[in-house]
């Protein structure tokens, strides 16, 4: 009897040893105390860690890996480090291992946390865009709901099952970019600091100046300029080739001309590159694992609509956007229809704001445009003093104004419709000339795109009718179009993209990159001042 007692004070005694309480758990300083008790009170209080050198591991090594913490944050890694060695020594007692135990626990949940949420204060992006309504007259909307954190069952058993990395894996946002920003990422990383090139006169091709050695050496560096050119002071095919290549990656004018404006832009410094693709990753941040299998998406920094089916892009076309004082809005919905020979119901806002102020320079811009003015469903003539009345007020615009359906209507002859609240949608335009501008923010918040009718056809198995889109153009009768199966729309904002493996830095003219910076944890500013220059960039 007194050795059953024996025995069981011993094991009693290990197992008291060996076990992590609430009182440790609280005595640690981090914000995680509530998750990490109850995340050990799923484990008995037990050890998660130190008795499973596999997965003890493959944590620690995680906290370090650039792939997760590309920021290179501290979560206690010298502490862990230092631990680690006395337990592999032998030399780390009880208590030691249950500091270290929990200090893993915490630290992966900190990593886990920075994949899901990051550290950017999304709330006062938020705050921050809102702001911009009331000092500048500008609509600049982004949904966008922050990630949450799994509960304390499923972190628990990803971890007893060993899927640790599995987890931080599936935490990852919108990983067909993300790998490829960590990639860019490391690659900026690794070259060296940049020498400036010195201004001077501008260099044509057929010359020679002692800059273009320093030229060649800078482009080689940033993948334009290839491996086996040739290195002299001349100015030849390969730095021509290699000066186009940059210029367009930066969506610069197009030329292979040297002049001071280019030599900025060759000066930009690593970091300017680095910090670029940070902001990149944290957006990722925003959204799933993934998109749908299908799903339409433009990129607005990028001037671009992509279609996706089964995650490989099978259409793209050029696109004009919204202007800077009418940004389009970043927001996901489905396209459910498409309106061949549209007419255009123009809202209100943009009667105020465009066409009262088009009927006080000219009085017959509704008959020349081809717009009606309707009252209880009746058409009327207007009233044109009592319209302009109401241009600056709060008051509601008595008339809808509708523009006919033709070659000169504002949506062009197709649209696609994903019914939202901001009232924008994909459409052609007859303004074409416009997709000839570097620059294309030029609509009212809508998104133009270059070729409506090839768009239209790559949906054809999606959509109710059989007929193409010069048939029923031919009636010149507006014709509602229901997909058979709604599609995913997405309008992005990522100024970081990828063609043919080489990367595009893209303008952030919305100025959402600066504003996720100056909210980020190190360099939070709680209000936000639009930079002059950005309207001067754009119009070059």
């Amino acid at each position: 009897m007194f050795k059953k007692i024996f025995l069981i004070t011993i094991i009693l005694t290990i197992s008291l040893l060996s076990s992590i309480s609430n009182n440790m758990i609280y005595s640690f300083a981090t914000s995680n105390k509530n998750l990490i008790s109850n995340i050990y009170s799923l484990n008995s209080g037990q050890y998660l860690w130190v008795n499973n050198p596999t997965i003890l591991q493959r944590a620690v090594n995680a906290l370090s890996n650039d792939y997760y913490n590309y920021k290179r944050k501290d979560f206690n890694q010298n502490k862990i480090t230092q631990l680690l060695y006395n337990l592999d020594n032998g030399t780390l007692d009880e208590y030691n291992k249950a500091k270290l135990d929990i200090l893993i626990t915490d630290a992966y949940i900190k990593l886990l946390k920075f994949i899901r949420i990051g550290d950017v204060d999304w709330s006062l992006v938020k705050a921050k865009m809102q702001s911009l309504k009331s000092t500048h007259d500008i609509r600049a909307v982004w949904e966008f709901t922050p990630k949450g954190m799994p509960s304390a069952s499923t972190i628990y058993k990803f971890i007893k099952s060993g899927r640790v990395i599995a987890l931080l894996n599936q935490s990852v946002g919108l990983q067909n970019r993300y790998k490829p920003y960590i990639d860019a990422l490391a690659y900026y990383r690794k070259i060296p600091e940049f020498r400036k090139v010195p201004y001077g006169k501008t260099i044509r091709y057929g010359q020679r100046d002692r800059r273009i050695y320093q030229i060649k050496k800078r482009l080689m560096i940033l993948g334009d300029f290839p491996r086996r050119g040739s290195m002299s002071n001349y100015y030849g095919k390969d730095l021509a080739y290699a000066i186009r290549r940059f210029r367009k990656r930066l969506n610069l004018r197009y030329g292979d001309y040297i002049d001071n404006k280019l030599l900025a832009y060759i000066n930009l410094p690593k970091s300017y590159y680095i910090k670029k693709i940070i902001v990149n990753l944290d957006k990722t941040k925003l959204y799933p694992y993934s998109f749908e299998p299908t799903y339409i998406e433009v990129n607005v920094p990028e001037f671009k609509m992509r279609l996706y089916q089964n995650g490989v892009e099978i259409f793209s076309s050029d696109a004009i956007v919204g202007r800077l004082d009418r940004p389009t809005p970043i927001f996901s919905d489905k396209l459910e229809y498409v309106v061949v020979n549209p007419t255009w119901t123009i809202p209100e806002n943009l009667v105020k704001r465009d066409l009262i102020p088009a009927l006080k320079n000219n009085p017959n811009i509704l008959q020349i445009a081809h717009i009606k003015a309707y009252q209880g469903g009746k058409e009327v003539k207007p009233d044109l003093n009592k319209l302009f009345a109401i241009q600056n007020s709060s008051k509601h615009v008595p008339y809808q104004f509708v523009q006919e359906a033709g070659a000169d209507n504002a949506l062009g002859r197709v649209k696609f419709m994903f019914p939202n609240k901001y009232s924008v949608y994909l459409h052609d335009t007859p303004e074409k000339g416009l997709f000839n501008h570097r620059y294309r923010y030029n609509s009212s918040g809508c998104m133009r795109i270059n070729d409506p009718k090839g768009l239209y056809s790559v949906l054809q198995p999606y959509l109710s009718t059989n007929k193409d889109i010069d048939t029923i153009i031919a009636t010149g009768k507006t014709t509602r179009i229901n997909l058979k199966r709604k599609i995913p729309v997405h309008i992005v904002y990522f100024t970081l993209e990828f063609e043919n493996g080489a990367p595009k830095f893209l303008y952030d003219a919305y100025m959402y990159d600066k504003i996720i910076e100056e909210s980020t944890q190190g360099n939070i500013k709680n209000y936000f001042e639009v930079p002059a220059v950005r309207l001067k960039e754009v119009r070059r």
